[in-house]
């Protein structure tokens, strides 16, 4: 890749013919060649024709809410298809997408501005006309980051607070890990979804969710992390990402996706009348201007590992890949008017009248990181190309890693045989039959922004967790008056006794399911900014002494939430029994040091 500087971002997209008529073309392809639902009912407007792309030609219209449902996060992968009906798509390609795309663009200069960013084989992937299998797995996520910014909750209605609340929104939702979940090459959705993820995914999640709001942003890479020499597989070995660079009001603010903080400037006047959770971050420039924004995360002996002088050695990397840029999604972008809206493109280069997101970051940076070092950041694009080409194995830890999210897994035979453990207890041999997907649609319906669904589903979850419920009361007539009183006991030890008829697999599965669940209508109640009922749920999670898999998030956001009710007593105790070894702690001292100083006893 070449070391050249990037692009500019377009602040404002054209307005061709509407997206309604394009979105009609790609579902009734996407019902034609994908198997869509056959209970969705046909489109109305079913076989009829209507003009389209050159003159002469004519395309069968496509019902564009069809297509959209297709591609929406509770449909897109479960009960549809991934790979989508891309000849249908291609169809309309040949038919319209010349005709949608901006005629001020002239294709041989954007070629050539782009090729002093990437290297050719990716230029030709921008450039591309036809539709590829990543492609739709990069609208559904354009799409669940639009339902995201949608819906936040904020602290006021001003752009900045979006801002913040898309930063503090990916923060909270994936907890940090060393490396993505088993190492697979997920999407943004796919790492939100599962909760867990490394640096590099926060910061591509983070980026995904701004380019919603139409919002640029690179990674910061500090010169030893450039000097580090790529491996064959660098998509799958974390760069060392760190902090974030949001383009915003004429300038880059800085967030650290490692503590999931911004860089806020230094404290000055009465700490009580500061937010719990800092709204303000310092611009790349003011950073390097003042090393002190950085002292302020100096805790125990462990200073932090950036400094002004480091910064300004650093190099920029525009997070985006060439799906994002490509030409055949601009098309498609502009097809999508009104309520079917959503940013499927931002260029890279300035091409036209659109700008594009090298000359907002090169300007934004102010002279202070000069061009050459704004290069475009290669995580995205070669986690995308994986993921496309996922191996058997792959895919294979993939449907592991979805088992709990089948839950609850109903019994459908009970006994007659026995299973003996240790040669003392005998319980019923217990058979399950296919899974609900409670959890399933109720992660996804979080992720949506529809949080008072998901909290009820959670609830209902949370109930299976000692024993799936059986999928049908006869089961029970054959057994004993004392094992009918077992399974109708409400009594969760019964239960636990009970599950110990279920294959090991089945019993951890729900086990797994209702921490995730109980955990997961806490978080849901931090994004309605229900502080009072997120306390009281966290409270419930941290009385179970199983619960242990997400106990480090858990203590942040309860103390978060304590801390909006101004209790910051009990907010600031939560704070310090989190473990030094925890990827919250040094966050959790900075908050310690932030937040007012409850009066001794």
């Amino acid at each position: 890749m070449s070391a050249s500087p990037l692009q500019r971002p377009t602040d404002h997209l054209r307005t061709g013919i509407p997206r309604a008529h394009f979105l009609i073309a790609v579902l009734t392809a996407c019902a034609l060649a994908a198997g869509c639902n056959s209970s969705k009912p046909t489109p109305a407007n079913g076989g009829a024709k209507t003009p389209g792309g050159k003159a002469g030609q004519t395309q069968a219209v496509v019902s564009l809410d069809s297509c959209i449902a297709e591609l929406q996060p509770d449909e897109f992968g479960i009960n549809v298809p991934v790979e989508l009906p891309l000849s249908s798509l291609n169809e309309w390609g040949e038919a319209d997408l010349a005709d949608r795309l901006n005629p001020l663009v002239d294709e041989e200069l954007l070629r050539e501005e782009l090729a002093e960013l990437l290297d050719e084989d990716l230029v030709e992937r921008v450039l591309r006309r036809r539709f590829v299998t990543r492609d739709a797995t990069h609208a559904r996520d354009a799409i669940w980051a639009q339902q995201v910014v949608s819906n936040l909750r904020t602290r006021d209605k001003s752009p900045a607070s979006r801002v913040f609340a898309s930063f503090y929104y990916t923060m909270h939702s994936v907890r940090l890990a060393s490396q993505s979940v088993s190492n697979l090459p997920l999407s943004p959705f796919e790492s939100t979804f599962f909760g867990r993820g490394s640096a590099e995914d926060r910061a591509w999640i983070f980026g995904t969710l701004l380019h919603e709001l139409k919002i640029p942003t690179a990674v910061v890479e500090l010169p030893e992390q450039a000097e580090t020499p790529p491996t064959d597989d660098e998509q799958e070995q974390p760069s060392g990402v760190r902090l974030v660079a949001a383009q915003f009001n004429d300038q880059l603010l800085l967030f650290d996706v490692v503590l999931g903080l911004p860089i806020p400037p230094v404290a000055a006047g009465d700490e009580a009348e500061l937010p719990p959770l800092p709204q303000r971050a310092v611009s790349l420039s003011e950073a390097i201007a003042n090393d002190a924004v950085f002292r302020q995360f100096d805790f125990d002996s462990q200073p932090y590992p950036i400094s002004a002088e480091l910064l300004k050695q650093a190099s920029l990397k525009i997070i985006g890949d060439t799906t994002l840029w490509s030409r055949r999604m601009e098309g498609l972008s502009e097809a999508l008017t009104g309520d079917l809206s959503v940013t499927l493109f931002r260029p890279l280069v300035s091409a036209g009248d659109q700008s594009g997101a090298f000359d907002i970051i090169r300007d934004g940076a102010d002279n202070v990181i000069p061009s050459e070092r704004i290069r475009v950041w290669s995580w995205p694009e070669k986690r995308r190309e994986a993921r496309a080409t996922m191996t058997a194995e792959q895919k294979s830890q993939l449907k592991n890693l979805n088992n709990a999210f089948e839950t609850p897994l109903p019994i459908v035979e009970i006994g007659p045989e026995l299973i003996v453990i240790n040669d003392k207890i005998r319980v019923l041999k217990l058979g399950v039959g296919t899974g609900w997907r409670q959890l399933l649609k109720a992660r996804t319906r979080q992720l949506q922004g529809r949080t008072s669904e998901a909290i009820e589903l959670y609830t209902r979850i949370q109930g299976f967790r000692p024993l799936p419920p059986v999928v049908d009361e006869s089961l029970l007539e054959s057994l004993s008056q004392e094992d009918q009183a077992l399974f109708r006991s409400p009594n969760v030890k019964d239960k636990a006794l009970l599950s110990l008829g279920l294959s090991e697999e089945v019993r951890l599965a729900h086990l797994l399911a209702g921490e995730a669940a109980e955990f997961w209508r806490a978080s849901s109640q931090v994004e309605k900014r229900n502080w009072k009922s997120a306390s009281q749920s966290f409270d419930l999670y941290f009385r179970n002494p199983n619960n242990r898999r997400f106990a480090g998030p858990a203590r942040l956001l309860v103390a978060v939430s304590l801390a909006n009710l101004q209790q910051y007593r009990r907010a600031t105790a939560f704070l310090r029994t989190i473990e030094p070894t925890d990827p919250e702690y040094t966050a959790a001292q900075f908050l310690l040091e932030r937040w007012p100083k409850p009066p001794s006893s």
